[in-house]
C-alpha cells in the first residue's frame, strides 16, 4: 500500500495536479474564522480550497454546486448525503476534520461511480478464507470479477498475508475485468475469526483496474485513507460493526 500510495502521489507531483477542495460554510461566521477553515484545509490536504459563504440555511439550499464538506452554525439538513455538514469547531479537531473530508471523497467517488461499494454481513461463523471466497464469488455472479481474480488472490494469499492489525484484512489484486472503477466489497464478521494468528472481523476487498488513470488513482489512495482511518479509531471502527445499510455512509463517523 505505502509503495503505490507513493508511486500515486509522485505521478501526480509530475503532472502538476493540486488537490482542489470546493467546501460550504452557513451561517453568521467572521471572515478571520472563513480564511482559518481554507488555511485549516490547505494545511491539513494539501491543496487548493475555495469556499461559498451563505448567511442562511435558505440561501444554501437553493445553490446546486456539490461540496466536500459544509461547515455551519445553523441547523442544517444536507441536500447530498455524500456530503457531511460539521460544526465550525471541527476546524480544531483534526481527527474529526480528517475522518469526515475522507470519507466524504470516498462517498464522493460511489456517488460518481468510480469506486463500486458493496457491504456483505456473515452472520454465521465462517473461516476468514472462506469468507473471502464468498466476497469474490459474488462479485463474479455480478459480473463485476472475473474468475481468474480469486485464482490470483490465492496466489497472492500463499505468499504474504493481507491480514493488518485491529481485526482489519485488506486482501487486494488487480482488476482484469475492464471495469473503469475501484471495487470496494466489505465483509463484516459477526465475531472475530483467527487466521495466522491474528483476529479478523471486518475484511476489505478491493479490485484495482488494471488501467489506472490519475482519477482512479487519486480515489483509491482515499479508500486506502479511509481503511486504514477505520482500523485506527475505535469509534468510527465500532460504527461500521454497527452500520445500517438503510442510512447513508456517513454514520461511521457519528460521534467522532
Amino acid at each position: 500500500y505505502l509503495a503505490l500510495y507513493y508511486q500515486m502521489e509522485i505521478e501526480d507531483e509530475k503532472r502538476g495536479n493540486p488537490q482542489y477542495h470546493k467546501v460550504a460554510i452557513v451561517g453568521e461566521v467572521s471572515k478571520s474564522i472563513q480564511n482559518l477553515i481554507i488555511s485549516r484545509l490547505n494545511e491539513t490536504f494539501q491543496g487548493t480550497t475555495e469556499a461559498d459563504v451563505f448567511k442562511s440555511s435558505e440561501s444554501f439550499k437553493k445553490s446546486s454546486e456539490r461540496y466536500l464538506i459544509v461547515f455551519s452554525t445553523l441547523p442544517l439538513e444536507s441536500k447530498d448525503v455524500t456530503t457531511p455538514i460539521v460544526r465550525i469547531q471541527s476546524i480544531f479537531k483534526n481527527d474529526e476534520l480528517v475522518s469526515k473530508v475522507t470519507l466524504s471523497q470516498v462517498m464522493a467517488g460511489i456517488s460518481s461511480q468510480q469506486v463500486k461499494f458493496r457491504i456483505q454481513r456473515f452472520e454465521e461463523r465462517i473461516s476468514y478464507l472462506k469468507a473471502v471466497e464468498n466476497l469474490i464469488d459474488t462479485e463474479i455472479s455480478t459480473g463485476e470479477l472475473l474468475p481468474g481474480f480469486k485464482l490470483d488472490w490465492k496466489k497472492r494469499e500463499e505468499k504474504m498475508s493481507n491480514v493488518f492489525q485491529n481485526g482489519i484484512a485488506i486482501p487486494h489484486m488487480v482488476d482484469k475485468s475492464n471495469h473503469s472503477r475501484i471495487l470496494l466489497t466489505v465483509g463484516i464478521l459477526s465475531k472475530a475469526v483467527k487466521y495466522q494468528g491474528k483476529e479478523v472481523r471486518i475484511i476489505f476487498l478491493i479490485g484495482i483496474p488494471q488501467n489506472l488513470n490519475s482519477k482512479l488513482s487519486k480515489i483509491l489512495s482515499r479508500v486506502y485513507d479511509l481503511i486504514f482511518m477505520i482500523s485506527g479509531y475505535d469509534e468510527i471502527y465500532n460504527n461500521l460493526l454497527e452500520y445500517d445499510m438503510d442510512l447513508p455512509l456517513t454514520q461511521i463517523t457519528e460521534g467522532i
